[in-house]
């Protein structure tokens, strides 16, 4: 993926100025992508993630299935900040 397209890719995310306004739709668009983008993921890996599966304390992920039957860990991106 070129930068052009990750960037296209990002902003077709409807994200409002307005932080009310943000519907959770976008926010769970907005995380998907991230995780794609930051832990190279599967799409298959990133359709079954659930809340469980995100170590808050550790900023690990864990996804189910991951090639060859393993549950493969990833480190997460750190909050900006």
């Amino acid at each position: 993926m070129t930068a052009n397209d990750e960037s296209q890719l990002v902003g077709a995310i409807h994200i409002p100025v307005e932080a009310f306004a943000i519907e959770p739709l976008d926010l769970r668009d907005r995380a998907i992508v991230s995780i794609l983008k930051t832990t190279a993921a599967r799409n298959s890996g990133a359709r079954l993630l659930r809340l469980g599966d995100l170590d808050f304390e550790r900023a690990l992920i864990r996804f189910r299935q991951g090639k060859g039957g393993k549950t493969p860990t990833s480190p997460s991106s750190p909050r900006p900040g």
